[in-house]
């Protein structure tokens, strides 16, 4: 039962963080999208493109660039919603100096103005970050220089093309075996690895015999690999040793701290470490210290602000609450907390009746998806709004969306609305929650 209360309150999460519209603080705008509404708005909720043949919009590069269509078969506009080009494209990606488009199978290559740099005819194309690409033909990898002209690479690739970070370009070979390309297509680092993460700042995790360190751009070890788990935080590098215990590195690799101790799991949240035992849960900060200690059974998930979600209990009964940067707890508690925005989450009620299963041998709980519904609350765990909502989802930096069975809601940080759709109920609350998992 604990298993798929995890895995129902991972999904509604992922759900919620899934629907983020986006917009920009250089234009200030957002897409609403929604049962029955499809619009780009202005701060006030005015709108810039909304067409009854319209039925997605979603940011290539948020503040200036939209693309919108029906599933599939979509037109590049800028953020006041004028079209740029005329292209026709089913998929579109801001690759920094290029967007990246799919039509059909194969991709090609557009500027901001919506010109083609490249027609589809790549089975897979990446930004090389300096105005160039590395594509995929017939099972054949490609240098494409800014002008176009395209040449064999001298590394044998197989499986897909990555992104380029921090100059490199994780590939795997022929044998498996990971290595890095740079921006030309050659091999920057030679495919001797087990596993290399992406690069940043100069350091990648790596592994090699069945243990993880850390290397640098060159392919040299900075941290040998001596560790059983290794993964990169927001701000920091942690490691499990073989006796149990913790080292946290920064993304240079220099040692911050250790914890000592038999560590059972471990896990990074945001900017924080956090580490059961046998005995409890406790969190750390990036400077090493223990902020705040919960009964093992707790799990945590990220917030906004540096805060972190703790969760532990029964989705019958308020689970979740908020702990702040400080290791003070807020002052709510509900069955399930969502980040949405800076000083803003939504909480959900939903109602439940326990039962026994004899199948199971266990007591489960059968759920009324009716009665789900998401309120507001602020970074102190105190409620803005009711929960009379199906759902509430965060509209870039400073916009909510708010949606009713009848009526859609563009609203500000504090629930006060802007401007309302009144849409004809399509779907029960209960088909909507139901939908989640999928959505996750």
């Amino acid at each position: 039962m604990a298993g798929r209360i995890v895995l129902l309150a991972w999904a509604l999460m992922l759900f919620m963080l899934g629907a983020v519209a986006e917009s920009a603080t250089e234009s200030q705008v957002y897409v609403v999208k929604a049962e029955g509404v499809t619009a780009l708005v202005n701060e006030a909720g005015e709108s810039l493109l909304e067409d009854e043949g319209i039925d997605e919009i979603f940011a290539v590069r948020p503040g200036f660039l939209y693309a919108a269509g029906t599933q599939g078969d979509y037109a590049l506009y800028d953020a006041i919603g004028n079209p740029k080009g005329t292209l026709r494209f089913a998929m579109i990606d801001d690759a920094g100096d290029a967007l990246i488009f799919r039509q059909g199978d194969y991709y090609g290559a557009l500027n901001e103005q919506g010109e083609i740099i490249l027609p589809a005819e790549w089975s897979q194309l990446v930004s090389n970050d300096e105005g160039g690409f590395l594509g995929l033909a017939d099972g054949t990898a490609y240098h494409i220089d800014a002008q176009g002209t395209a040449s064999p690479i001298p590394v044998v690739i197989t499986g897909d093309l990555t992104e380029f970070s921090d100059e490199r370009m994780v590939f795997v070979d022929e044998y498996g075996r990971y290595g890095c390309l740079d921006a030309s297509g050659h091999e920057a680092i030679a495919a001797d690895f087990e596993w290399i993460d992406g690069f940043r700042e100069g350091v990648a995790i790596a592994a090699a015999g069945g243990a993880y360190g850390l290397i640098d751009k060159s392919g040299a070890w900075l941290l040998e690999p001596q560790y059983k788990w290794m993964k990169r935080g927001e701000a920091f590098i942690a490691a499990l040793t073989e006796d149990g215990g913790l080292r946290v590195f920064s993304n240079s690799g220099d040692l911050l701290y250790e914890v000592f101790g038999r560590v059972t799991q471990s896990s990074l949240i945001g900017e924080y470490v956090v580490l059961w035992d046998y005995e409890s849960a406790r969190l750390y900060n990036a400077k090493g210290r223990c902020i705040y200690e919960a009964p093992v059974e707790t799990l945590f998930f990220p917030g906004v602000d540096g805060q972190v979600i703790a969760s532990a209990g029964s989705w019958d009964a308020p689970s979740q609450w908020l702990v702040k940067p400080s290791g003070i707890a807020g002052e709510g508690r509900y069955q399930r907390v969502a980040p949405l925005l800076s000083g803003r989450y939504a909480f959900l009620t939903m109602q439940g009746v326990e039962y026994y299963s004899e199948i199971l041998d266990s007591l489960q709980i059968s759920w009324n998806y009716d009665s789900a519904r998401w309120g507001l609350m602020d970074g102190n765990g105190a409620a803005l709004l009711p929960a009379e909502y199906l759902e509430i989802r965060p509209l870039g930096t400073d916009r909510l969306l708010l949606r009713r069975e009848d009526a859609v809601i563009f609203a500000d940080i504090d629930g006060k609305p802007l401007r309302t759709w009144s849409v004809t109920p399509t779907k029960t609350s209960s088909e909507a929650v139901l939908q989640t998992p999928a959505a996750g």
